[in-house]
């Protein structure tokens, strides 16, 4: 394997892990902050998400953006 391909994979891995430990740590803050109504919370950010994902892509479900 070349030194730049694994420098690359390296690189990419730790800003994987930094975008999950952010990503846990805003879960854990918002049932903190808003522990009756995370999930919903958490709901409609997964659903502009993969709307915002999908705005050329096939209907998925209500979220036609095409």
């Amino acid at each position: 394997m070349n030194l730049r391909v694994a420098l690359i994979f390296l690189v990419l891995g730790f800003i994987a892990l930094l975008i999950v430990m952010g990503t846990a740590s805003f879960v854990r803050w918002l049932k903190m902050s808003y522990p009756r109504s995370f999930r919903a919370i958490l709901v409609v950010l997964c659903l502009v998400l993969v709307g915002a994902g999908k705005r050329n892509g096939p209907v998925v479900g209500l979220l036609a953006f095409s």
